[in-house]
């Protein structure tokens, strides 16, 4: 196995464009390359040096090549050493130790990976310092503002020392972690497709965005002003301000969010409030913003790289980065009303408030629209349906549940027939919603106060007695469910405490080796938790023990968290349904349908006309260890990403 490491040069800013648009970026240079090979000491080379030996021999043969966060480097050796210095290509597999790190619950930082495990070997502190001298440009770079060994050789020799101790770090994590390799081998047809889609990108319709940054910001103008003249100077983002206007003309605010003005615009108000609260509403309106962020993150053929983590959360699924993708608003307008405006953004932008009650919203309702397939191309977009609540009855056993998924019935209805006492033929639509609610909501032991604030947070009001309600009926129907929640959290702690396998079901073994809790899942993969220990609490009245662990804290450091039933469902329902995904990314990516983007449990390629169906088809596939598990999907194409 071959270990490295690269230290670069760029204009670009690495954090701002992603690691394929910072490696095609035109300033982007090596400045040094760190290495080893299988026995032996690490090794640098500089771009002045001729392609070492040693290493195009291990390059030749075949050897794997494994980097801390391998898809920059991957990107670098692709984009920059083989095109500029002529160094061959890797002909043996990419590993990344980041992901392996990830798989093991493990902060994912090479930093605080080395500080979880107690290496010996640590990176150097003053890392950052010497990025910024060397890596990026600087006062003191005489050449295009960068800064070369020869400028400052003292700290270029720091430069050096740094770099190879991340690659002697990295060796360590390795060795540390040997015995897990065949863990990141088994997702390895992942992370390859996962690359290959990040590589590719998907592509952003600029001309729309600029439409849309002028349009917003000209409505946000006269938002200011109409604002101003009916408070004498106030503008709608001056909260303190307005608020105190709003107070002298007798309508008291503890806050101006949407969902306090949403409800005070129900009442009898005066013509000059009501009007200043539209506008503080619609002025308030910040989701069209994201236009900045596709501008500056795309390419110069359009296309946004790079969007997704992999691995980035306990159970393994992607998170979003740059743009956040995964994070685009929920339009507010119905699809035909988006097809307009866009047609009125290209054609007569002027008039475009003319035919928008709420034209900022409008705006901020076109952002998924902003997403696009090339001319003669189209984008297919497949969703599991419900797959969390199908893996859910699957992993608990709850075969009435299943039974009915595969039947086609309506288990929202089902649940609302319960709640309300009423036949399921006699369900409301409102009805239905909360029954919705209910099982979305219900599946992670959530109590009727969680769940009560749930729908709160999705603009659905309910009382305690509907909560409470909600949540019987819930459990009452899907006992299966609440066994299996119990079922977790025993097998989990009598894995900790006892050394031995214990199985949940027909489908999870929870085991503790070494410094870890885990969980094998039904595809082979293991969910980790580092650490565990059990720790006797106070709980309803009586000590019991409860399971606790070495999380990963918002500054991505080490941090003693603890779990539960609830939770553990939740981990391994998530993971389980993150692995199907994977698996159809897998076939699509094989099978050439050109993945794009991944958003939650949904899947967009790029092809031609028949694309969404041929998605369809492969979703639709059970891998070999999902036999049993009743898969649906919902499938649309278009030239648009739409839901």
């Amino acid at each position: 196995m071959i270990i490295l490491d690269f230290e670069t040069f760029s204009h670009a800013d690495l954090p701002t464009v992603g690691a394929y648009r910072y490696a095609t970026h035109p300033t982007t240079d090596v400045a040094l390359l760190a290495y080893q090979l299988p026995g032996e000491a690490v090794q640098t080379w500089m771009p002045t040096a001729p392609i070492p030996a040693d290493l195009q021999g291990a390059l030749a043969a075949g050897e794997p090549v494994l980097a801390h966060n391998a898809a920059f480097d991957r990107d670098i050796y692709e984009h920059v050493l083989q095109p500029r210095y002529g160094f061959p290509p890797v002909t043996g597999r990419w590993l990344d130790s980041r992901a392996l790190c990830a798989l093991l619950g493990l902060p994912r930082s090479l930093e605080n990976a080395g500080e979880a495990l107690k290496l010996a070997q640590r990176k150097q502190v003053d890392g950052k310092r010497l990025i910024q001298l060397f890596s990026q440009p600087h006062a003191k770079g005489l050449f295009h503002g960068r800064v070369l060994a020869t400028d400052a050789p003292d700290e270029w020799a720091r430069f050096v020392a740094y770099c190879r101790q991340d690659v002697a770090t990295t060796a360590a994590l390795v060795d540390r972690l040997k015995a897990y390799l065949p863990q990141l081998e088994l997702d390895h047809a992942c992370w390859e497709a996962d690359y290959r889609m990040a590589c590719r990108g998907i592509l952003a319709d600029l001309d729309l965005a600029a439409a849309i940054t002028v349009s917003a910001e000209n409505l946000l103008a006269g938002i200011e002003r109409e604002c101003q003249t009916l408070t004498g100077g106030i503008g709608p983002g001056q909260v303190q301000a307005l608020t105190a206007w709003l107070h002298r003309q007798g309508v008291h605010f503890d806050s101006l969010g949407e969902t306090e003005i949403t409800e005070a615009l129900t009442g009898n108000l005066a013509p000059a409030v009501r009007r200043v609260l539209e506008l503080r509403l619609e002025g308030s309106r910040s989701a069209w913003r994201k236009v900045y962020a596709i501008r500056d993150a795309a390419t110069a053929d359009g296309r946004l790289h790079d969007q997704l983590a992999y691995g980035q959360t306990h159970t393994y699924r992607w998170a979003g980065r740059g743009v956040q993708l995964q994070n685009l608003p929920r339009p507010r307008i119905k699809r035909e009303e988006i097809t307009d405006a866009i047609k009125l953004l290209q054609q007569d932008p002027a008039a475009f408030p003319l035919f928008f009650t709420k034209p900022v919203e409008a705006l901020s309702s076109l952002m998924r629209s902003l997403l696009c397939a090339p001319d003669g191309l189209r984008l297919g977009v497949c969703d599991f349906a419900k797959i969390e609540v199908v893996v859910l009855a699957w992993l608990a056993g709850d075969v009435e549940t299943v039974a009915a998924l595969e039947r086609g019935d309506d288990l929202y209805k089902q649940l609302a027939a319960r709640i309300y006492k009423v036949p399921v033929d006699a369900v409301t639509d409102g009805q239905r919603h909360t029954g919705k609610s209910g099982i979305l909501g219900g599946g992670y032991s959530a109590g009727w106060r969680a769940f009560q604030a749930s729908c709160r947070k999705q603009g659905l009001q309910i009382n305690e007695s509907l909560a409470r309600a909600t949540i019987d009926a819930y459990r009452e129907k899907h006992a299966p469910v609440v066994k299996f929640w119990a079922d977790l959290e025993r097998a989990a702690i009598r894995a900790v405490g006892t050394g031995k396998p214990q199985p949940v079901g027909n489908h999870l073994v929870f085991h503790a080796e070494d410094a870890w809790l885990f969980c094998r899942l039904p595809s082979g993969r293991n969910l980790s938790w580092f650490q565990p220990r059990i720790r006797r609490v106070e709980k309803y009245g009586e000590t019991v023990p409860e399971l606790r662990f070495s999380g990963i804290g918002k500054n991505g450091k080490p941090m003693e968290a603890h779990t539960f039933g609830g939770r553990l469902c939740e981990n391994v329902v998530s993971s389980t349904a993150r692995d199907l995904l994977a698996a159809s990314l897998v076939a699509a990516e094989r099978e050439g349908l050109n993945p794009v983007l991944t958003v939650h449990d949904e899947l967009i390629c790029e092809g031609p006309p028949g694309i969404g169906a041929a998605l369809s088809e492969i979703m639709l596939r059970r891998p070999e260890w999902a036999r049993e598990v009743p898969i649906d999907c919902e499938w649309k194409e278009g030239q648009r990403y739409v839901k």
